[in-house]
């Protein structure tokens, strides 16, 4: 993952949720954006949260729709983010 912000732009860290057991239709049904984060270390913590959510839940029941979570980088457009909010 690209960890150097861009010089124009803020970069946010997205969290998606990928529906795997959807393998027919088109790919925007299977792909979900479920949070955004300024900090990549809390992005990457809640994604360690769901997917161990999700191996947990798929061992209690049988015939559960399977998804994991991922983290991709994002730029924040728009008017910039004040100081106190980046620190969040």
């Amino acid at each position: 993952m690209i960890n150097k912000p861009h010089s124009r732009f803020e970069h946010v860290y997205v969290v998606l949720r990928i529906d795997q057991t959807s393998v027919e239709g088109p790919v925007e049904d299977c792909i979900s954006a479920v949070s955004v984060f300024r900090d990549q270390a809390k992005a990457n913590a809640e994604v360690d949260r769901l997917n161990d959510v999700e191996v947990d839940r798929l061992n209690d029941v049988a015939n559960v729709k399977s998804s994991r979570y991922i983290v991709i980088i994002s730029r924040l457009k728009g008017e910039p983010a004040l100081a106190a909010d980046r620190d969040r």
